[in-house]
């Protein structure tokens, strides 16, 4: 109710009704990081409850709704992300957070040097260049069966001839992939021995 107050200095008065109601907390979650690939966003009360009314502003003059969406990224670097909602309890509220906009990573590897034998234990260097923040990680493959996720693999190759080694670096959503193939792996020695008596106090022989 608004009231018109007439003194020398006039002034109104309105009245406002404040709600005991609590301003709900928004949460962020995206899923994926990489240029021009779909990033997918989804945004929930901490309470778990639905969102309605949802509008996202993805810090690049583009805009977005629903509690889910997606949302492709053309340049790299540092987008704050804002959505705005309302809560179940009527309220209305905001958030925002930063997300990392990558390039994708370009997979290279150093096959080991010199003589390469089975049942001995080779090395391949990755040197892919890691600039994202924790979110690389990697599959080594030989003859098409995973056999580390480490950085660098060390492997016991157990074919002679050609194998075919294959390095995948991925961050969400974007990968790329090295590949070589060793075409002179050597038969290594297989170790090997036999016991002979076994007895105490006689001469055991191998």
């Amino acid at each position: 109710r608004e009231e018109f107050h007439s003194m020398e200095t006039p002034y109104f008065t309105n009245k406002i009704i404040i709600s005991n109601i609590v301003l709900p907390d928004f949460t962020i979650e995206a899923t994926g990081n990489c240029i021009n690939k779909p990033v997918l966003f989804s945004a929930r009360q901490t309470d778990g409850s639905t969102i309605s009314n949802a509008t996202w502003n993805f810090g690049d003059s583009s805009m977005g709704s629903d509690n889910n969406t997606t949302h492709i990224f053309e340049s790299t670097g540092t987008k704050r992300v804002t959505l705005i909602g309302n809560s179940t309890n009527g309220c209305l509220n905001l958030t925002s957070n930063n997300i990392i906009i990558f390039a994708p990573p370009q997979a290279s590897f150093n096959s080991p040097s010199g003589l390469i034998c089975t049942n001995g234990e080779s090395l391949c260097v990755n040197t892919t260049p890691d600039s994202f923040q924790g979110f690389l990680s990697y599959q080594w493959l030989v003859n098409n069966l995973q056999v580390s996720t480490s950085r660098d693999l060390k492997y016991s190759f157990t074919q002679p001839g050609a194998n075919e080694v294959r390095m995948i670096a991925s961050i969400p959503v974007c990968s790329d992939e090295s590949r070589q193939t060793l075409n002179d792996v050597q038969p290594g020695p297989a170790g090997d021995f036999a016991i002979g008596s076994q007895c105490e106090n006689q001469i055991t022989t191998f």
